[in-house]
């Protein structure tokens, strides 16, 4: 049997992350009801219109974003996303007739008949200058067109694809009932996602749940107002993104990492002690404030949707802690018989989910084109 791939692509405010997946038709005509569990997090098993797919994730890469120059962001951006591409094609001499794919996550508002981000990207301004399909046709992979016509090319929003991947993915979802759940992505903005255990809420255009651009408010503010990269005021990020929280501790001089910063004060408080020192007590005050804006927010989210479940993506919030922490702390910014219903949960393989879930999105959206070459 010949092997088709796929390419998912993960674009972050700080990390592009690529996936290559090796895609097989394993059997038609089968009950569209049935369970099939993944063996790891590597390989997941999708049933699409009575036909069950075997998805196999071979090998992931990352590179930075962005340029330490703004004015070669773009020109650095797409001459990295093409070079992993092509390495990928090199590595596992991938002809362009097994090539069936490239689906990209992206952040923004994605327009998938221009393949355009039309806006929607503040902390990659340089996303709304570029057209994908071209992107892919103008570069040459070893003398050859990569981007052909029978080559599928889609855009979906960055946390709606981590949301089909969670979906598949996630073993501690949809166990009692379900759903629904939202999904909350927590790293250079907030970015949102819903889902159930068979759909992915994606509104109108597939811009949905812009979670990070919802307004806030929590009593640690004080009065303060900030302006988000959207133009509006006292968005969610700017207060609760994992960039706001390093920006306070830079602000305030002091130099650790917010991971670091977060273990320091789950310290304080396990041991319910004074901060002591002046720096200690600085990065309790920035913490305690960064972790009311995401309490508020999941507060506000609790009561305007009455989710069964909410999941914490990014590096930070592999920290079981801080899940515990946000879940106790959310109690006070909500209904309580809506918060007695919710689980908070981190999420699965955080660092490639996108990439992961933008290759399964493409199946599900073009999957009676896929299935002719498989």
């Amino acid at each position: 049997m010949t092997k088709k791939y796929l390419i998912g692509i993960d674009i972050g405010g700080t990390n592009t992350k690529l996936g290559l997946f090796q895609i097989q038709l394993l059997r038609s005509g089968i009950n569209e009801n049935s369970n099939y569990l993944s063996k790891d997090n590597n390989i997941i098993y999708i049933i699409e219109h009575n036909n069950l797919f075997e998805f196999k994730n071979l090998s992931n890469t990352i590179f930075s974003s962005l340029k330490d120059r703004k004015e070669l962001d773009r020109e650095y951006f797409e001459i990295s996303l093409v070079a992993k591409i092509d390495k990928f094609i090199s590595d596992f001499e991938i002809t362009s007739g097994d090539l069936l794919a490239i689906s990209v996550a992206t952040p923004g508002f994605p327009d998938n008949v221009r393949k355009v981000i039309i806006s929607g990207s503040p902390n990659l301004p340089f996303l709304v200058d570029i057209n994908f399909a071209k992107l892919f046709e103008r570069y040459q992979l070893k003398g050859k067109d990569f981007c052909k016509k029978d080559i599928l090319l889609d855009l979906v929003n960055d946390v709606t694809a981590q949301c089909f991947y969670e979906q598949k993915i996630n073993k501690s979802l949809f166990v009692e009932n379900d759903g629904p759940a939202l999904l909350l992505a927590l790293g250079t903005g907030i970015g949102g996602g819903i889902f159930s255990k068979d759909e992915v809420f994606m509104g109108k255009n597939g811009w949905a749940a812009e979670f990070g651009h919802i307004p806030i408010y929590f009593s640690e503010m004080k009065g303060e107002v900030r302006k988000c990269n959207c133009g509006k005021e006292n968005c969610s990020e700017v207060f609760g993104s994992v960039n706001a929280y390093a920006k306070e501790l830079k602000n305030r001089s002091i130099s650790l990492s917010p991971e670091d910063a977060l273990e320091i004060y789950m310290k304080i408080i396990s041991l319910k002690a004074d901060p002591g020192n002046k720096d200690k007590s600085v990065i309790f005050e920035i913490t305690r404030k960064w972790i009311e804006a995401v309490s508020s927010l999941c507060g506000s989210l609790i009561n305007t949707f009455n989710p069964a479940y909410i999941v914490f993506s990014g590096a930070i919030c592999q920290k079981t802690f801080l899940i515990d922490i946000l879940s106790e702390n959310t109690k006070k910014y909500c209904f309580s018989s809506f918060y007695q219903e919710v689980k908070f949960l981190k999420s699965e393989n955080p660092k490639f989910a996108g990439a992961f879930g933008a290759a399964i999105f493409i199946l599900k959206k073009e999957v009676d084109t896929i299935i002719k070459y498989l």
